[in-house]
């Protein structure tokens, strides 16, 4: 079980060990505090700028820590000789407000030091860290030298979605490009549903089908598309006549109106000469039952007929049959990209984190965090 200590937050008094998250919306003073913070560990436990790691999100943020840490070890170097105007914080500190105050003659040499030194200090974005510690630890992180950080991947993903669509797609057997094509799943859709997917080798999508369980998908397809078949020849004439009499269908526009019959009928006949069960029409699911209950009118229960049963069947496996295509782009685009980049010796920004990450968990970890911490 773990506890957490919830108190106010002071820059002077905060104890500078163990780990402390601290909450602060916009404009609250973080930057201040880091600077404080800073001048904290350089007094009082008399580290160098090169012993202490700051982290941030942009290179502009980083500029402006760089800036105010440098300012606020010279503010208080200057105030403590008597030049310049001081703060609050930094008389306070200067007067020993807190029990790990080393001593005037101490705090200005080790402020001193920090000062001349400043050129080292470990200040930068969390990318520009996890770079160096990849490259200054590369025998330990297991990283290969000279790797190319490239800022935008959309071009490689570009390439790997333009590969799934030759190997799917092109060719006479691609069944399921009607169903790509219905639903407007194109190059640009793919790329978007890979979008903040591939960064994160944790990441499930989830349902994850593999290539077994897409093939018996497709076999299902075409089993209940064969009885479709079947059924239809059987059934034409009372299926083409409950459409254009029953009671319990709605003659609005966008359901079983009169003049919209023929055209379904018609559209029913074309799909099931065609072969296909993933070349489906618009407004197929009207033959199904979900379709009719959810038409329903009060007056009269919707029609009853095993051929809509297996419509709707048949509409629910090929969606599911779409969903298993969707991760069987996500799991080619994570091969693919990955051996892409061992093969160009290129990294992207989200690789820097990804990297290290896996680097401390990996064999070596325990070394190279070692290494980081000195």
């Amino acid at each position: 079980m773990i506890s957490i200590l919830m108190e106010t937050y002071d820059n002077l008094t905060v104890e500078l060990a163990g780990s402390n998250l601290i909450e602060a919306s916009a404009g609250t003073g973080k930057t201040f505090a880091i600077a404080c913070l800073y001048l904290r560990l350089v007094v009082e436990q008399g580290l160098l700028p090169e012993n202490v790691l700051v982290v941030t999100f942009t290179e502009a943020a980083t500029k402006e820590l760089k800036t105010r840490v440098r300012e606020r070890l010279c503010l208080f170097r200057d105030f403590s000789y008597g030049i310049g105007k001081g703060d609050e914080f930094s008389a306070a500190l200067l007067n020993g407000a807190n029990p790990w105050w080393p001593g005037r003659e101490a705090a200005l040499e080790r402020v001193e030091n920090a000062v001349r030194t400043f050129d080292c200090a470990a200040i930068s974005t969390i990318h520009g860290f996890c770079s160096r510690a990849l490259q200054e630890n590369a025998f330990e992180s297991g990283s290969l030298y000279n790797t190319e950080l490239v800022p935008d991947q959309t071009p490689l993903i570009r390439e790997i979605v333009d590969d799934f669509w030759r190997v799917n797609f092109f060719g006479d057997d691609a069944p399921l490009l009607a169903t790509v094509l219905r639903k407007k799943w194109l190059h640009d859709e793919m790329l978007r549903f890979l979008r903040g997917k591939l960064a994160n080798p944790d990441l499930e999508v989830m349902p994850l089908f593999d290539r077994d369980q897409e093939e018996s998908l497709s076999r299902r397809c075409h089993a209940l598309y064969d009885s479709l078949v079947a059924s239809w020849h059987a059934d034409r004439a009372e299926l083409e006549n409950i459409l254009v009499t029953h009671k319990g269908l709605s003659r609005a526009k966008d359901k079983y109106r009169a003049d919209m019959v023929p055209g379904l009928l018609a559209a029913m006949d074309s799909y099931l000469a065609v072969g296909n069960p993933f070349e489906l029409f618009e407004g197929i699911e009207k033959f199904s039952s979900d379709f009719m209950e959810s038409q329903a009118l009060k007056r009269e229960a919707p029609p009853r007929h095993e051929f809509f049963n297996r419509c709707g069947e048949l509409l629910d496996l090929v969606d599911k049959r779409f969903i298993a295509l969707k991760g069987s782009l996500f799991r080619f685009a994570r091969q693919r990209l990955s051996r892409l980049k061992s093969d160009r010796n290129i990294r992207f920004y989200d690789d820097l984190l990804t990297d290290l990450y896996l680097a401390l968990e990996g064999p070596s970890g325990s070394d190279l965090a070692a290494r980081l911490r000195e």
